[in-house]
C-alpha cells in the first residue's frame, strides 16, 4: 500500500489493517473521507499493543497514519505498559490517586509528636524511582494542610538487594541523597508497590548504614500481597490481592505522562520486587 505524502516528522508509521467493523483509532475528524482507512485492529488487545509499541520504538512498517489517530480515549494506557502486559483492570484513575494521597498525607501528619517541630523530628524518603515522586507529592500536601515542609530524601537500595549479584543485567544505580541527620527522626519510607518485601528490606539496610532513625514507617500506594519476608506497610493506599503472573503498574505524570494504577498479567515478568 502506498505512502501518504507529507514530511517525515509529521507522520507516524505503524502496521495497520483495513477492517471496517473494527472501531477506528482517532477522533471524528480522522474517521471519514480519505482518512477512513487509517484503522488499527483493536479486537485483540495484544496485537494492538504490539503495533503501538512498534511505533514507540521506531520499528515502522506498512503505511503511515496521522499522529492524532493514536491519541484515542479507548487505548491510552497502552503506551504506559510493558510490551507483554495484558491489562485486566484499571484500579485507580487520576482523581482516585489524588484522594488517596490526601488521606495518606493526613495519616503521616497524625504521627507528629506533641510539643515538637515536625521538621526536626520527621522526614520523608522516596525510594527510586516512583517513590521519589510520590514522596514529593505527599510533602506538598502536608505543606498545604499543616503549613510545614518536611525534609525530603531520595534513596536507591539497588546495591543492598539480596539478588544484586544474581541478576544478569547490569544494574542501574540511581541517586541517593539524604541531606539531613536521620538520628532520632521518624522516617517515612515511600514506594509505589509492596510485593515480596525484599526491596523494603534492602532499603532498611541502606538506611541503617546512613543513620539510626527513631522509627521507620513504610508507605505504599498498593500492597499486592504475595509476601516472602515478614514486612508490612504502615500506611497503605489500597490492598490488591494478586495471583502469580499478575502485576500492578503504577504510573505517574512526572515520569509516565499520566496518573493511574492498573492490574495486568505478564507471563514473562521477571525479577522479585
Amino acid at each position: 500500500m502506498g505512502r501518504r505524502p507529507g514530511r517525515l516528522r509529521d507522520r507516524v508509521e505503524v502496521e495497520a489493517f483495513r477492517r471496517p467493523t473494527v472501531p477506528r483509532l482517532g477522533p471524528p475528524e480522522f474517521n471519514g473521507g480519505s482518512d477512513s482507512c487509517w484503522e488499527v485492529s483493536v479486537c485483540r488487545q495484544n496485537r494492538a499493543k504490539d503495533l503501538l509499541w512498534r511505533c514507540v520504538r521506531g520499528k515502522f512498517n506498512a503505511f503511515t497514519v496521522p499522529p492524532e489517530a493514536l491519541r484515542l480515549p479507548a487505548l491510552p494506557y497502552l503506551f504506559l505498559m510493558q510490551p507483554n502486559d495484558v491489562v485486566k483492570a484499571q484500579l485507580l484513575d487520576e482523581r482516585d490517586l489524588g484522594r488517596m494521597l490526601d488521606r495518606m498525607a493526613q495519616q503521616i501528619v497524625e504521627h507528629a509528636q506533641p510539643d515538637t517541630s515536625p521538621t526536626d523530628t520527621m522526614a520523608l524518603i522516596g525510594m527510586q524511582s516512583r517513590g521519589v515522586h510520590l514522596a514529593r507529592r505527599l510533602r506538598a500536601r502536608i505543606e498545604q494542610m499543616e503549613g510545614v515542609t518536611l525534609p525530603l530524601g531520595i534513596l536507591d537500595a539497588t546495591m543492598y538487594r539480596d539478588d544484586f549479584r544474581l541478576r544478569l543485567k547490569q544494574p542501574q544505580i540511581r541517586e541517593t541523597r539524604i541531606p539531613f541527620d536521620l538520628t532520632e527522626r521518624q522516617v517515612f519510607l515511600v514506594d509505589d508497590v509492596l510485593y515480596t518485601g525484599r526491596t523494603v528490606r534492602a532499603a532498611l539496610d541502606a538506611l541503617m548504614d546512613i543513620g539510626r532513625p527513631a522509627a521507620v514507617h513504610f508507605v505504599a500506594i498498593v500492597d499486592r500481597g504475595l509476601r516472602e519476608l515478614p514486612i508490612r506497610a504502615d500506611i497503605v493506599g489500597r490492598q490488591v490481592p494478586t495471583l502469580p503472573g499478575e502485576e500492578v503498574r503504577v504510573r505517574l505524570t512526572e515520569c509516565d505522562d499520566r496518573d493511574g494504577v492498573w492490574l495486568v498479567t505478564n507471563p514473562e515478568a521477571g525479577g522479585r520486587p
